[in-house]
């Protein structure tokens, strides 16, 4: 036993989004993309649906919960939806007019009650009244890529005169309803138009996780968005992974649809949140600030040996695509790998495999030679950017040529000098051993 006290493995985040300290631990400068934001809005009398891009893991909803925190305090009208909380509905019409209607509360009521009366009549004339068979058709139709299915053929075709009768009676029942719709969608925008006319600042609705929900609920949103609550005055931002809701076009109406070209239509504004990565310290890495960040929420004093895991970690993470989340999660196995003594600097690599190339990690540990030999490549890629860090890269890169050749040959003199100094062992195996396993669950011999 000791008395030492270690830092905590993991703690949850309390942080809420209040007036008063709304960007506060902004590592990232993400106050200024909102102050440029807000500046925009201002230019969008005719409302706009606006995309903010990045990947999962990169600080999306940090940034748009914020954001809108900080129209509030401004004067805007806003509301935030999770819609991967609400995609167990059958529509997103509902979850989205009852935000405009809890908004309108704060104006005229008259105006209020107009909107309610607007979005019921319209509510009511979105409700399903026909098979899901026809909802598909009618969808492939609009993408100009369906075909009348046999069974559909084959019914026409046997229609007689009192069937084709009663059909022409429900396609004038269907015209008379679509016009009625028609009228519907128009109060129902007007209603819109005139609850943002009450302010001289736009109401701003922003809609997160669109691309974790399920694919119909998703590209059924932004299908709404578009048909529905374009009305002057009205802007939404998009929170998303763009690829992600690509695929979830696809995926509802065939790999044979332009993906993008559909989203072009919904989303004509997509901008991308930044990220600053520098592998060679002479600029902002904001994976190396996010590391270090996350170190410091743990209880990691910042020592030699913790700046030494951080400037690593934030390295591989700026060269292979690691996400701030990627991030997160290494920083959490790097508390669960303690004590490692000399090794900080060089468990970064380990943890930085596992969550790049999980499977890679796997074999490394089995210690297959093409394992290594990918290793092997991924650090000469990565030493080409990163000069700063030469003598780490050198030194991991040993490692792997030695398990590439299954361990036969030895070390040159400078590594295993080095192998020494970090780990006590003399075979580059067995230390390659312990430093992959000190981030997983093992057991020592």
């Amino acid at each position: 036993m000791t008395d030492k006290k270690l830092p905590p493995l993991y703690l949850r985040s309390t942080a809420q989004v209040v007036p008063e300290r709304i960007f506060e631990g902004d590592l990232f400068d993400r106050a200024k993309l909102a102050e440029q934001l807000t500046g925009f809005l201002s230019r969008l009398p005719d409302g706009a649906v606006i995309a903010i891009d990045s990947p999962w893991g990169e600080g999306k909803t940090w940034f748009g919960k914020r954001w809108c925190a900080s129209l509030q305090d401004q004067g805007f009208k806003t509301a935030y939806i999770d819609c991967f909380q609400r995609d167990h509905l059958d529509d997103p019409f509902t979850m989205i007019t009852s935000e405009f209607i809890e908004l309108a509360k704060a104006g005229k009521p008259e105006i209020q009650t107009k909107l309610l009366d607007a979005g019921k009549k319209l509510g009511a004339a979105l409700l399903p009244t026909a098979t899901k068979f026809a909802v598909n058709t009618i969808g492939h139709l609009a993408l100009g890529n369906a075909k009348l299915s046999d069974d559909l053929t084959k019914s026409l075709e046997a229609l007689d005169a009192s069937a084709a009768g009663a059909l022409e009676k429900l396609v004038a029942s269907r015209l008379l309803e679509y016009q009625a719709s028609n009228k519907s969608i128009a109060a129902f925008k007007h209603s819109l138009a005139d609850m943002a006319a009450e302010s001289d600042k736009p109401v701003v609705i922003f809609l997160d996780e669109l691309d974790r929900c399920r694919p119909d609920f998703s590209v059924r949103t932004i299908e709404r968005v578009k048909h529905f609550f374009d009305a002057p005055g009205v802007v939404f931002v998009l929170l998303l992974n763009r690829t992600q809701l690509a695929a979830a076009v696809a995926g509802l109406y065939g790999p044979g649809v332009d993906a993008e070209a559909y989203l072009s239509k919904f989303i004509p504004l997509s901008l991308k949140l930044p990220k600053r990565t520098c592998v060679d310290r002479s600029g902002t890495d904001d994976n190396l600030k996010h590391c270090k960040s996350e170190l410091a929420r743990l209880g990691f004093p910042l020592t030699d040996s913790n700046n030494g895991f951080a400037t690593m970690l934030g390295i591989y993470a700026s060269t292979l695509g690691l996400s701030l989340r990627d991030v997160e999660r290494a920083v959490i196995m790097y508390s669960f790998a303690q004590p490692i003594n000399n090794s900080c600097s060089a468990v970064a690599w380990p943890i930085a495999i596992r969550l790049h190339k999980p499977e890679l990690y796997k074999r490394i540990c089995e210690h297959s030679p093409e394992a290594h030999r990918e290793a092997q490549e991924l650090l000469e890629s990565i030493a080409l950017s990163a000069p700063s860090a030469k003598w780490m890269l050198g030194f991991l890169l040993a490692l792997h040529r030695s398990g590439h050749v299954r361990f036969t040959e030895p070390l040159p003199d400078d590594e295993a000098r080095s192998l020494q100094s970090l780990g006590g062992y003399r075979n580059p195996k067995d230390y390659l051993s312990w430093l992959f396993r000190r981030i997983d669950l093992t057991v020592e011999e």
